[in-house]
């Protein structure tokens, strides 16, 4: 019964002799939280849904793309799972979209910034040092493409 609410990957009981009972669980941990038409769910980073959430919590990403689209939603986790690994992230609403793996994106600070799909140890790394050198010159940004493998592309505002 405990393996139907949700929140547990297994459960295990043992019995060791004489009189000792042996119960080993382990819980599912979320890695961001998905908007469906039900409303947000949190998610494990297999996809698989954990239990329902209330609208307000902001502490994990939030993924918006097709649910049935199993290799986008994978995507999606992977790099929500990317983004909760880097303290970079801390503190910010970020959301994660996208309608296939290649236009997977993510929202923060109200910028744009297009993904792809995979590496995204490494674009999280380029979009870190970018992110630097555009604050140190206060360069407004309306969106930065990080899709291509040796170039990064940046729009500022009011470019044409």
């Amino acid at each position: 019964r405990l393996l139907s609410l949700g929140w547990f990957e297994s459960v295990s009981i043992r019995k060791e002799p004489p009189w000792r009972l042996v119960i080993k669980v382990k819980e599912k941990s979320p890695v961001a939280i998905a908007k469906t038409p039900d409303g947000p769910y949190l998610v494990d980073a297999q996809g698989r849904f954990i239990e329902r959430v209330d609208e307000s919590i902001t502490l994990l990403p939030v993924i918006d793309v097709p649910l049935k689209d199993r290799e986008t939603l994978i995507s999606a986790i992977k790099l929500a799972e990317t983004i909760r690994e880097n303290e970079y992230f801390d503190g910010r609403d970020i959301l994660i979209e996208g309608r296939s793996p290649e236009t997977i994106s993510l929202v923060m600070d109200g910028i744009r910034i297009f993904m792809g799909s995979g590496n995204y140890p490494r674009k999280i790394e380029r979009l870190v040092k970018i992110e630097r050198v555009l604050r140190k010159r206060a360069i407004e940004v309306e969106y930065v493409d990080l899709r291509f493998r040796e170039r990064a592309i940046v729009r500022t505002k009011g470019a044409m």
